[in-house]
């Protein structure tokens, strides 16, 4: 079977799995673009960062939250029936940005900041997955 192009057409949606609406219209979605490798490498770069150790030697942290944090904001382009504590709408909100040479609309703060880290982690490993799930449904298809 001949290799095929990362599909970036179109966007995703995800529901987190512990939402009480869950499989219902009142559950939330969150969208998503499909990541350029550019862009997939920016988030991956955010994983892990270098200081001086005490010896004068490199060393190396792995950062895992701020690459999920990172993949929020290069990848959430909206969402829907996501709620404040008092049960009303809150709407998403964006400013531009230039990341990986790249002009894109992303999330401010503001929005960033309405998403708990678990939601982060969990939707984090859904986006990571999208192009490997569809590798794995082209070979069982044979195509």
């Amino acid at each position: 079977m001949a290799l095929r192009s990362i599909d970036l057409t179109g966007t995703d949606t995800f529901g987190i799995d512990d939402d009480p609406d869950k499989g219902t219209d009142a559950a939330t979605k969150f969208e998503f673009r499909r990541l350029t490798p550019a862009l997939e490498g920016w988030v991956r770069d955010k994983a892990t960062s270098f200081t001086e150790g005490v010896d004068g030697d490199a060393e190396g942290h792995f950062e895992p939250n701020k690459a999920c944090l990172a993949m929020m904001l290069v990848a959430l382009t909206g969402w829907a029936n996501l709620l404040d504590a008092k049960g009303n709408p809150i709407a998403f909100s964006t400013k531009k940005m230039n990341i990986a040479g790249r002009n894109l609309e992303v999330p401010d703060q503001k929005a960033i900041d309405c998403l708990q880290l678990d939601w982060i982690r969990e939707l984090h490993e859904k986006v990571s997955n999208v192009n490997q799930v569809e590798d794995e449904e082209v070979k069982r298809s044979g195509s």
